[in-house]
């Protein structure tokens, strides 16, 4: 669950003032019916909660917009879950169609890799239950495409088990390869030039590990660009990493180091089926494009 606060600064950019993120696991409290687990719905509104008294604590915030995606468009105790957060919380929480969630992504992050003439953008963000892609020109934004289909879902079917053998691993890639279909996308590009901007938590800890960080830093990883190559070395060497070592690193501990892996292998997918030798990290996200909306599309995001 993240959070972003923000302002408009005096030169007429955004300032984020504050960019929270915790672990809910609401993807983990999901049964195999859509069902979200009691446990994990207290833990959201505990979230929500917290949430609620930063807020209060920082004084000043005139406008509050609460979004949920992928998970609760999964639930079928999703609007139940909307109402205990609205009593407990007094939060107005709405679930965002998928192709929405796309554009607000592409709203945060697609200055990262202005296209010149005749070129484009994509931007692509890999989340717990859903892949979305969004395709941009200097004129702005063309299309938007989801897939049903995110890190914690791939790990859960494939990773699951510890370590992971190379069987698993081939299972996985046809699953993808039969699951993720890029076709739209690459209509979408049209055979024109174009960058790749990552959004997400795998993306964002792909620059933890290469930078040596026990934890993301904006500074030094927003807007860094990693290879192919790269991506592909960490998941060799993650997947025979044994248990007790990857508890030793927060965001891989327990069942997140399985998650990573999923998107590892969401992103390698992407970037080998549609020929991209490099990716853009970005640290923004839906929140940030939630910002944009409120204080101005056309601003600088700082």
């Amino acid at each position: 669950m993240k959070m972003a606060v923000g302002t408009v600064a005096e030169d007429g950019a955004i300032l984020v003032l504050g960019d929270f993120s915790q672990d809910s696991r609401l993807i983990e409290g999901l049964d195999d019916h859509g069902q979200l687990s009691e446990s994990s719905i207290e833990d959201c509104i505990r979230l929500v909660e917290s949430y609620r008294r930063m807020l209060k604590g920082m004084g000043g915030v005139e406008e509050v917009r609460a979004v949920a995606t992928s998970a609760l468009r999964r639930a079928v105790n999703s609007e139940a879950l909307c109402r205990r957060i609205e009593q407990r919380t007094g939060v107005i929480v709405s679930i965002l169609p998928s192709d929405e969630e796309a554009a607000y992504v592409y709203a945060s992050s697609h200055d990262l890799a202005i296209p010149h003439a005749g070129g484009k953008v994509l931007i692509a963000y890999v989340g717990a239950a859903s892949t979305k892609f969004a395709v941009g020109s200097p004129d702005g934004l063309i299309d938007v495409h989801s897939v049903p289909l995110g890190a914690a879902l791939v790990a859960k079917r494939f990773f699951a088990a510890e370590p992971v053998s190379p069987e698993q691993f081939i299972k996985a890639c046809e699953f993808l390869d039969e699951k993720l279909d890029l076709s739209k996308v690459s209509d979408l590009l049209d055979g024109s030039a174009f960058s790749l901007v990552a959004c997400g938590s795998t993306a964002s800890g792909l620059c933890v590990l290469e930078e040596g960080l026990l934890e993301p830093n904006r500074n030094l990883t927003h807007a860094k660009q990693i290879p192919f190559d790269a991506l592909f070395e960490w998941f060799e060497h993650l997947v025979h990493v044994p248990p007790e070592e990857m508890n030793e690193v927060p965001m891989l501990a327990g069942f997140r180091g399985r998650v990573f892996l999923g998107g590892l292998s969401l992103w390698l997918f992407i970037m080998e089926k549609l020929g991209i030798a490099s990716l853009i990290v970005s640290e923004n996200g839906v929140r940030h494009g939630l910002l944009r909306e409120v204080l101005g599309l056309e601003r600088k995001l700082e």
